[in-house]
């Protein structure tokens, strides 16, 4: 009976994951795919990466919607700056938070595998402009 009960509540929690799943943005559900793919992730792991993941998602599009809101408010230019400011530091803030929880739940290869693929270090230097691809650059791999 316990078993159904768990069975029963895995399933309510994964069909509305699968709902708010369909709500991230396309680069988003790319992502999410390819953090899979890459990690070959299964099972519980595999619904607590989609939890984490779609709830950091969610989170960073209320402050995008904070921000267009600022943006178009009647405040001072300098005011709107400040604003914009803290609500980015706050989305940064936030994507690490969640890339934190993400490799704390992760075998040690799987760890290799997202420090080298998905999220490798940034280099010292920064080249080649913002929008680099530090994963398939010569110059910032080892």
């Amino acid at each position: 009976m316990i078993q159904v009960k768990h069975t029963i509540i895995a399933l309510l929690v994964f069909v509305g994951l699968s709902s708010a799943a369909q709500d991230l943005l396309p680069q988003d559900s790319t992502y999410l795919a390819m953090l899979h793919t890459e990690l070959k992730t299964v099972g519980p792991q595999k619904s607590l990466i989609d939890t984490i993941f779609i709830t950091s998602c969610q989170e960073v599009y209320k402050v995008d919607a904070q921000m267009k809101a600022v943006q178009t408010s009647d405040l001072s230019e300098d005011e709107i700056n400040l604003q914009i400011l803290n609500l980015n530091q706050k989305k940064k803030d936030m994507r690490e938070s969640r890339d934190l929880a993400i490799q704390y739940i992760l075998t040690s290869e799987q760890k290799v595998i997202y420090s080298e693929k998905i999220k490798p270090n940034k280099p010292s230097v920064l080249h080649f402009g913002m929008n680099h691809d530090r994963a398939s650059c010569g110059v910032c791999k080892p």
